[in-house]
């Protein structure tokens, strides 16, 4: 299997309820019609799973428990046709995640670290994907051994490689929000709005794009929920794209489907203008499902770029 993208992070078993009309003060109890049971998770094999679906080749990176999870989620991936020889066991348990969300699709999360814990950069040998085009890398704030020095370290081979670098990180449960030097290795950071300001201290999306421009990121592409998203480029263009108007079913890995229909853009060398409306596509799609197993087809999400917008026309606010 040749690989076109290389995708670090985190793989996770996920364990969601949906329609949740009320989560439980303690010692209640709150049901749901729906079953729960686990399925794929994590933003890097979210994003994988998504990438792939669409068509292009994909090899992820990550750590799994020597358990029945882990095992579990290893066969589900090689199932799923991504390339998981890179993927490998250890001795901590595998990575879960218990997810609730209501009626509105908004959720909240219960989260074990678990394997992904001892992902570390001596893990990750990119000389093994020659045909590698793209390298991302995922939760990057979930993944703590590859904080600081690490990913600086795994970005910078990447780029002397020759691949396209994007970059995504999840929310910091630690509330401290560096990302030290490492945005001069990244052509495309793709936060979302909260995260952006998290980051930056800018609440306002176009000035936190601003501010992750002058600390060295090639172009900001901030993910803005119903609003779309914003790009800014260091050449000084700025777009913003928005988002279409779907019922929401569960809200979980949205985010991770925005980023595999934007890098299957890159893929593809379209316009930005075009991968930002594929990406809202593809996003969209899976927001009409439940979790990441039913990511969408490639043909979903071009028949979506006909559909309707929130907000019809897209804004090109400068061209440099």
């Amino acid at each position: 299997m040749h690989s076109q993208v290389i995708a670090v992070g985190n793989i996770v078993a996920d364990f969601i309820a949906t329609n949740i009309r009320m989560f439980p003060e303690w010692g209640e109890h709150v049901e749901t019609r729906a079953a729960i049971e686990p399925i794929i998770g994590g933003n890097a094999a979210n994003f994988a799973i998504c990438l792939t679906k669409l068509g292009i080749n994909t090899a992820l990176i990550g750590k799994v428990g020597r358990d029945t999870l882990g095992r579990a989620l290893l066969n589900s991936l090689r199932k799923k046709k991504i390339n998981v020889s890179n993927v490998s066991f250890c001795e901590i348990p595998t990575s879960v995640s218990l997810i609730a969300s209501n009626l509105q699709g908004e959720r909240g999360v219960i989260h074990y670290i678990g394997a992904n814990s001892s992902l570390k950069v001596e893990d990750i040998t990119l000389e093994r994907f020659p045909s590698a085009k793209i390298f991302h890398l995922s939760a990057y704030y979930l993944v703590p051994d590859l904080e600081g020095k690490p990913a600086e370290e795994i970005l910078k081979k990447a780029k002397e490689l020759g691949l396209v670098t994007t970059f995504d990180v999840a929310w910091d449960v630690k509330g401290l929000w560096s990302v030290n030097n490492l945005l001069e290795f990244v052509d495309f950071f793709l936060p979302n709005e909260k995260e952006a300001e998290m980051i930056t201290g800018k609440a306002d999306p176009a000035e936190s794009a601003s501010a992750l421009l002058d600390m060295g990121v090639g172009t900001a592409v901030i993910k803005l929920g119903p609003m779309g998203c914003l790009i800014k480029t260091c050449a000084g263009e700025e777009i913003h794209v928005p988002s279409y108007r779907v019922p929401v079913v569960d809200t979980t890995g949205a985010g991770d489907a925005f980023d595999a229909g934007f890098i299957y853009g890159l893929v593809k060398k379209w316009s930005l203008k075009k991968v930002a409306r594929f990406a809202n596509a593809v996003a969209a799609v899976t927001l009409q499902s439940k979790g990441t197993t039913s990511a969408p087809t490639l043909r979903g999400a071009l028949k979506l770029l006909d559909g309707k917008y929130v907000n019809k026309q897209i804004k090109v606010l400068s061209t440099g």
